[in-house]
């Protein structure tokens, strides 16, 4: 049987991308697009990519030299939507919604934007049920696990993007 790497396999794991099961129902593609090759961990990337198991840009990022940097807090990036802005998910895949990194040009305008981020975000949770749950506000400050900065978590509302919508 045609098995990913160790490392492959690890970071899969780690990051609860996919299990031994969702890898052994894409072991029987990987045989047919290897052919007479070992089955690289390439080929494994694009049929976990075909199978939607994977995003192109999670598996392009499972290439580079810090693929752990897809984990935040408790959320998995998706793909990038924009300049410091990701859709993610939850490990468990159940939910949808938008990080917004927040980091500045120096240290003390990075701490006073997180601040203030972490003020936004306390003022909307006492706001409560004044709020409609229509309204598309951040709902959760992230510190990022190196002190250099934070994220703002809101819910991805599903639908166009502005880059979509505009005609040129």
């Amino acid at each position: 049987m045609l098995t990913p790497s160790d490392n492959l396999r690890s970071l899969l794991a780690e990051l609860q991308l996919c299990d031994a099961q969702q890898l052994a129902a894409c072991e029987p593609e990987v045989r047919r697009l290897a052919g007479d090759l070992p089955g690289f961990d390439s080929c494994w990337l694009d049929v976990l990519t075909a199978h939607r198991l994977l995003t192109p840009w999670q598996a392009r990022c499972l290439q580079s030299s810090d693929p752990l940097e897809m984990r935040q807090g408790p959320y998995r990036l998706r793909e990038p939507l924009g300049q410091r802005t990701w859709q993610a998910e939850t490990t468990d895949r159940s939910r949808l919604l938008v990080l917004s990194q927040l980091k500045a040009d120096d240290l003390h305008a990075t701490r006073l934007l997180m601040e203030r981020a972490q003020l936004l975000v306390e003022s909307v949770w006492e706001a409560g049920a004044a709020v409609s749950s229509a309204v598309c506000l951040p709902r959760e400050f992230l510190l990022h696990e190196h002190g250099d900065g934070g994220w703002l978590a809101s819910p991805s509302i599903p639908g166009w993007q502005l880059d979509e919508l505009l005609i040129r």
